[in-house]
């Protein structure tokens, strides 16, 4: 509760409990306010003076010693204090109630961060959820290009097998081409000589043949 509002409340209850207690009228009344509220509020230093450090039933005190006469100040006096008591006892209420109220903003912020904090673990584990689920996914595309290359060096095992097979397949049938060959021109070179030696033996005949 503010300073001024302090006063308000204090003056409120002084003036309606000594208005109350006896017949004051409504100018006295509302000076007394006035003074309370000026004595309650009057704060700055005056020059070459100390600032007057009166509290809250102080400044109730010194209206009634004005206003009332003294065959009546006891009286006066008691009131005031009752005022001031009820003064006081209302602004701790609503010191207490602004304590609650302060107790439940604090028990709300504490709340408000608990619940916050709760949805910022939440939040971190999705992030960890999703930073596993990255690093699996990660992970099966690499097993995946593994074993696809895997497959790959696989088939081009096989392919260059193949090749290695094909090509022995086809040396071999060059080779066999070859000894064909050889074999083909040897047989015609001893069919030639076959002829040469027959064509010899027939002209030596001839020849025996005309000697005689």
């Amino acid at each position: 509760m503010s300073r001024a509002a302090d006063a308000h409340t204090i003056t409120e209850h002084a003036g309606r409990a000594v208005s109350d207690a006896f017949p004051l009228s409504h100018k006295m009344v509302v000076w007394l306010s006035a003074c309370t509220r000026f004595s309650r509020l009057k704060k700055k230093k005056r020059a070459g003076q100390r600032r007057r450090g009166r509290g809250r039933e102080s400044g109730v005190f010194s209206c009634c010693k004005v206003i009332c006469q003294s065959e009546r100040r006891e009286e006066v006096l008691r009131a005031a204090a009752a005022a001031a008591a009820a003064a006081v006892g209302v602004k701790d209420a609503k010191t207490s109630q602004a304590f609650g109220e302060r107790e439940e903003r604090e028990r709300r912020k504490r709340e408000i961060k608990r619940e916050r904090a709760r949805g910022e673990e939440k939040r971190r584990e999705e992030r960890e959820k999703k930073r596993g689920e990255r690093k699996r996914e990660e992970k099966r595309r690499k097993r995946g290009r593994r074993e696809e290359r895997k497959k790959r060096e696989r088939q081009r095992e096989v392919r260059e097998r193949e090749r290695r097979e094909e090509r022995k397949k086809e040396r071999r049938d060059e080779k066999k081409e070859r000894e064909r060959q050889r074999g083909r021109l040897r047989g015609e070179r001893e069919e030639k000589k076959e002829r040469e030696r027959k064509e010899r033996k027939r002209e030596e005949r001839e020849k025996e043949l005309e000697r005689e």
